[in-house]
């Protein structure tokens, strides 16, 4: 998560799974680039990959990832009433 591309992966799969070609459609990054950001992820069992067909879907492996994300939302990102 040290990067904000893999932060903002991970921000986007809290709302279920994507493909890769949506998830990168919001990154600046290459797709080689964005790649080897997936594969961080994977390796640190923060994100899981399905294949279909041609295509690749990134889901969150656990629900506790989900949890982290969304602490860390309410803690630096919601808005103070």
């Amino acid at each position: 998560m040290a990067h904000p591309e893999r932060l903002m992966v991970l921000c986007q799969l809290t709302s279920g799974e994507m493909g890769v070609g949506a998830l990168q459609k919001n990154s600046t990054l290459s797709q080689s680039a964005f790649s080897q950001h997936l594969t961080v992820l994977r390796k640190h069992d923060l994100i899981k990959a399905r294949k279909s067909s041609q295509q690749v879907f990134y889901s969150l492996s656990d629900p506790r990832v989900e949890q982290l994300i969304d602490t860390l939302h309410q803690a630096f990102c919601a808005k103070e009433e």
